[in-house]
């Protein structure tokens, strides 16, 4: 969840700083990013949602009979992946 925006107060005489600017900007800067990839991976989701019937359907969607359907497997990892 965003953090409500709030308004930036000047720093008063003989007080000490209530924050450090500089962790205040780099916390903001980081904030804007997480929501920024927030907002695109529940894109990336919705998708891919659209993306599996699509491939189900497809006739290459490596249907190998009874033995179940292979899918793609990330490189690195071993043996077949099998659903």
């Amino acid at each position: 969840m965003a953090r409500k925006a709030r308004d930036k107060q000047g720093r008063l005489p003989d007080m000490e700083e209530p924050s450090i600017p500089a962790i205040d900007k780099a916390a903001d800067a980081y904030a804007a990013a997480r929501d920024q990839r927030m907002e695109i991976l529940k894109e990336e989701i919705d998708l891919q949602e659209k993306l599996k019937p699509v491939l189900d359907r497809s006739p290459r969607s490596g249907t190998q009979g009874k033995v179940g359907r292979c899918l793609l497997q990330p490189a690195g990892l071993e043996g077949p992946a099998i659903n």
